[in-house]
């Protein structure tokens, strides 16, 4: 399951994944995020990760398409979890992306929406 959310003002959207990732639930996301890439042209992205049930391999695929097709839109990450081998798996990934990544405990949660808020927010037009 992934719970998507939407933080406008913010200027990011929380993701929360519990379980497997299916295709019905990447179709859900992708066909919600896309769009509000190509509005706002940067997006931040919060991955609360609960725990990982695993993705299938054309899901996987997919996924990764979707990421080089819009990684000029993907803006800081805030990565959330209590899995170890998750810590080290982003910080390992981090100097790949174009955009700051941070890895939060799950404790932390406040303080990575924080952050990311810094980070994303929409500039106020004066």
């Amino acid at each position: 399951m992934i719970k998507y959310e939407e933080h406008e003002e913010a200027g990011y959207v929380e993701l929360t994944l519990d379980g497997k990732i299916d295709r019905d639930a990447f179709k859900e996301i992708v066909s919600r995020l896309g769009p509000l890439m190509d509005k706002r042209g940067k997006v931040g992205i919060l991955k609360h990760i609960i725990s990982f049930g695993g993705i299938s391999p054309s899901v996987l695929w997919d996924d990764l398409k979707f990421g080089f097709k819009h990684l000029k839109h993907v803006g800081p990450v805030a990565v959330v979890s209590d899995k170890k081998w998750i810590e080290v798996w982003t910080k390992l990934a981090a100097p790949f992306w174009a955009s700051e990544v941070c890895f939060f405990e799950s404790e932390k949660l406040e303080d990575a929406r924080a952050w990311l808020s810094e980070r994303a927010a929409v500039p106020k037009v004066q």
